[in-house]
């Protein structure tokens, strides 16, 4: 069955109808991790997008740089095995930084979606996540950390995740896990 909105109606072997309508929604679930290790490393401006195995990542507003590189790229941090390792998606970096609007449109629906985020400093970096309807399903600050950190988010639908950060972020995303 193709994904979407399904309705049926059972009838009889002349075509009558013996029920009412129903109707089922098929989703494409996501379910697994991403660790963008497959991607290759890019540098994004305002309005461009790479796709990664499970999802598409857009850089939608904001001044300064941002993209998917090798840990040791976005300032020298070294990698923290299984949580911030190999590539990683980067938010800001050096003096190059700025306020920006990050989209991850995820390419199917999750009811819990959690990845690792490293050197966020100040709590007015929060995560906005939607339904394919593009219906808000809620709000959720990142951390306040200068090390590894679980973020976690869980409401069923979760299809895109907008990323919000302030001034002055170097902030690291990485191992995202779907379920």
């Amino acid at each position: 069955m193709s994904v979407g909105g399904h309705v049926f109606v059972a009838r009889k072997a002349s075509g009558m109808p013996t029920s009412s309508p129903w109707s089922v929604s098929v989703i494409n679930p996501l379910l697994g991790s991403e660790t963008f290790d497959s991607v290759s490393p890019v540098i994004l401006a305002p309005g461009q997008s790479v796709e990664a195995p499970t999802m598409t990542i857009t850089y939608v507003s904001g001044t300064g740089d941002m993209g998917i590189q090798d840990v040791s790229w976005t300032g020298g941090m070294l990698p923290d095995p299984g949580k911030i390792e190999g590539h990683v998606l980067h938010i800001g970096r050096s003096g190059n930084t700025g306020a920006k609007v990050v989209r991850l449109e995820l390419k199917g629906e999750c009811s819990s979606v959690s990845f690792y985020q490293y050197y966020s400093s100040a709590l007015k970096n929060y995560a906005t996540y939607y339904n394919r309807a593009g219906v808000l399903l809620g709000t959720k600050y990142l951390e306040s950390s200068f090390s590894s950190s679980l973020h976690s988010f869980s409401a069923s639908g979760i299809a895109r995740i907008e990323l919000h950060t302030s001034a002055q972020e170097w902030v690291r995303l990485d191992h995202f896990t779907f379920s």
